[in-house]
């Protein structure tokens, strides 16, 4: 895939140079994760912790209280967040506690946070009707982007982030407002490109763009987005934007990784099963396994220590065949658990 990864003690998320050592195994004593290494050479953890919280549709930022501080303890010090789920403040809360008690440094984190989703109906929308750039004709998306994310920084009490996301390419209006969305598409990758000049970000990118959505903006970009993050796991492969953005040097993370919804009938695929029973692993990590090997970042949600213990444990397990890999890829079915963002024009 010509993308390169290393263990990185303590999940340090800075840029290095040099010959990258060999994976190590995770230990008890000093977490270590493996971390892929960006086109502009920032190291980004594979195993990340996502933290979008929406039960029955509604947003419950509060479920991070608890599970933010297992996933620290599991060993994860890659955190994924965004505006939209509105738990921007308890996680900066939290990590500065952690900083202010002597037990996490700034570069031993890896923060990564977005911008510009979708506006919602008054009483879901979860940042205060601050993403209506991205529908009004009237407005600068990227006057607008540049905004939020000030308030992004606010809110996590940091001065920079690690990696900043256009959370979504535009709004859920099917094919409406082609043009619009295209010339929105490009002030906003504007405004990124401003806010990691600035050194405010320390890589930038997208989230849920198409290969449609790239092509909009790649032409007349200054710096490309270093990452793509998108649905993917075995039922949904994703084989052409994989090609796609690994010819643009753009690195993918996986939401969703094990499925979303069909988590139990992705486990029980003997694709799977088989696999996790010669490697001596669970389904799951399997699956993160398959991605990772691929040099795919994974950002699973669990609120069990366990399962995040586990999670961690599957970037060290030996790799799976040729044959393995094939037999999983084979299971796609193009499902899409989540907003399918091909319907966004």
């Amino acid at each position: 895939m010509g993308i390169q990864t290393h263990a990185v003690s303590g999940m340090q998320a800075r840029a290095v140079s040099g010959t990258q050592p060999p994976l190590k195994l995770v230990t008890a004593s000093v977490p270590t994760c493996p971390a892929v290494r960006l086109s502009n050479g920032v190291e980004m953890p594979m195993v990340g912790f996502g933290t979008s919280f929406f039960p029955e549709g509604r947003c419950e930022p509060e479920t991070v209280w608890e599970a933010l501080p297992k996933a620290l303890k599991a060993g994860i010090r890659h955190i994924d967040t965004a505006h939209m789920y509105q738990n921007e403040r308890h996680i900066g809360d939290m990590l500065g506690r952690k900083m202010e008690a002597g037990e996490l440094s700034r570069s031993q984190i890896f923060v990564t946070t977005k911008v510009g989703h979708p506006p919602k109906p008054l009483l879901l929308e979860p940042s205060d009707g601050e993403t209506s750039y991205m529908l009004d004709p009237s407005q600068d998306a990227g006057e607008g982007l540049l905004k939020q994310f000030r308030g992004c920084l606010r809110r996590l009490g940091l001065g920079y982030v690690d990696l900043l996301l256009i959370h979504w390419p535009g709004p859920y209006l099917g094919q409406q407002n082609a043009e619009l969305n295209k010339q929105k598409r490009i002030q906003m990758w504007a405004a990124m490109e401003e806010i990691y000049e600035a050194r405010l970000a320390r890589s930038i990118g997208v989230s849920n763009f198409t290969e449609e959505h790239l092509k909009d903006i790649l032409p007349g970009c200054k710096v490309k987005p270093h990452v793509n993050q998108i649905e993917m796991h075995p039922f949904l492969t994703q084989s052409s934007l994989k090609a796609f953005c690994a010819n643009h040097g753009i690195t993918l993370t996986a939401y969703s990784p094990l499925g979303g919804g069909r988590v139990p009938v992705l486990a029980e695929e003997p694709a799977i099963t088989d696999a996790a029973a010669s490697l001596k692993a669970s389904p799951a990590q399997i699956i993160l396994k398959w991605l990772m090997q691929q040099g795919v970042v994974v950002i699973p949600k669990s609120s069990s220590i366990e399962r995040m213990q586990q999670n961690l444990a599957a970037a060290c397990l030996p790799d799976l065949s040729e044959e393995q890999m094939e037999q999983i890829e084979a299971l796609d079915e193009g499902l899409h658990t989540g907003r399918d963002p091909n319907i966004i024009a």
